[in-house]
Formats: structure tokens, sequence, C-alpha cells
């Protein structure tokens, strides 16, 4: 027998289906941003500069295997940034941050990065509780469209759980009203 409510029950259920794989959108973002996110923020936010010293600028390698093997490394960084792991530079840097001990990091910069043409000096951002979190200080920004997409994923991760909550609410009381029917 055909329930006359079956329309308004898939309904109900097509609503929680929708926010759920809205849900699972917003869960993927994240893990692709959240580490540049959170650098760029916390670098920002409580973040200081020193001068560093640049040892060492290696290429970008043009052998297949080695390109297969760092991304192999780096599964999803080379989803995210596969232009910079393929065609960018990796930079060695030494830079002694206040009341640490020297630090000699490895960074790999975007495709633009020129190397040590003019100079042998670079700004770094640390985090002084953690200096081994630190990058250049003029290619921070690069991270800022990172930061606002975490941003907004959080914001409408906060309205996808609101409606969701709102949705199974509606639903719990469409089929405690059924059993009564």
């Amino acid at each position: 027998m055909l329930n006359p409510k079956e329309a308004a029950e898939d309904s109900l259920a097509l609503n929680l289906a929708i926010l759920f794989f809205a849900a699972i959108v917003v869960l993927i973002s994240i893990y692709f941003h959240h580490d540049t996110a959170l650098k760029y923020w916390l670098l920002n936010g409580f973040g200081k500069t020193a001068p560093g010293t640049i040892l060492g600028v290696e290429q970008a390698p043009n052998d297949f295997s080695r390109i297969e093997e760092i991304v192999r490394q780096n599964r999803r960084n080379s989803l995210k940034n596969f232009e910079a792991l393929v065609s960018g530079s990796t930079v060695f840097v030494e830079f002694k941050p206040e009341n640490a001990p020297l630090q000699i990091l490895a960074f790999k910069m975007p495709v633009g990065f020129a190397g040590s043409q003019n100079t042998d000096m670079l700004d770094i951002s640390y985090l002084p509780a953690n200096p081994r979190i630190a990058y250049p200080a003029d290619y921070l920004s690069n991270f800022s469209f990172d930061s606002k997409i975490v941003f907004w994923s959080l914001a409408a991760g906060l309205v996808i759980v609101w409606l969701g909550a709102l949705s199974i609410q509606k639903w719990m009381g469409f089929r405690r009203q059924m059993r009564r029917y």
C-alpha cells in the first residue's frame, strides 16, 4: 500500500543526503588546505622575522622518475601544488631565531622564485615557540588564499552542521508522527 506521506519523507531524506555530500566536500577542502592556512595564520599573528642566509638552491628535477618519486613522498601536496613540486625550486636557508639555536630549513618555493641572483639573504618569518614552523616572509602571502578557503570552508561546515541538526530533528519528528498515524 502506498503511504500518502512518502513524498514528505523522501524530501527530508534527500535534504539529509545533500547535506552529507556537502559536508564531504567541506572536509576535503579543509584536508587539502589546512596546513598552509594554519601556517599563514600562525606566522602572521604570532610570527617574528629574522634574516636568513641562502645556503643553496636546488632546481626541480627534469627526470620523470625523480618527479614520480617526489610525488609519491608527498601525495597530498602533489595534488594541491603539483606545479610547484614539478617545476619549483627548493631553497636551503640558515637563520638564527631569538633565544633558539641556529636553524637550517628547506623550503619548496613557487615557480617564480629567482634564486640567489641578487643577494644571499632572505627574511624568514618563524614562530618563536617552534622555530621549525617558518617560511620566507616575502612569499608568505602565497598562503593567504588557502587561509580564505579554510575560513569559508569552516563557515560552510558550521552552516551544514546547523542545517543537518535541523533536518535530523524534522525527520525524527516526522517519523515519530508517522508511528501514530
